[in-house]
């Protein structure tokens, strides 16, 4: 598994998906940034489609500025869109679980 990748039973019920997705948001989001770079919009859908849980993507902006004041995930402008990805060394000695 990568450094970011995560797994989950595909046996949760929705309950303790929303549980699951809440308690290890970051985690998540920077396994699927490691994936492809991807939006905000992006990540809400594809939280979405891996767990059923709909995450407000005013919660995800905080926590992605949080990741790139960590050094953890820089941003690009594809097109109109701000897209995020996964630093291959993050920057400095910080822990991405701060």
């Amino acid at each position: 598994m990568g450094r970011f990748e995560i797994e989950i039973g595909k046996e949760m019920d929705v309950v303790k998906n929303a549980g699951y997705v809440e308690e290890h948001l970051q985690d998540i989001v920077l396994s699927l940034l490691s994936e492809k770079p991807m939006s905000t919009s992006e990540l809400t859908s594809a939280i979405f489609h891996k767990y059923g849980i709909s995450v407000n993507p005013e919660k995800i902006g905080p926590l992605l500025e949080s990741l790139r004041n960590q050094g953890l995930i820089v941003e690009a402008k594809r097109g109109l869109l701000t897209v995020y990805s996964v630093l291959d060394e993050p920057k400095g000695d910080r822990d991405y679980h701060k």
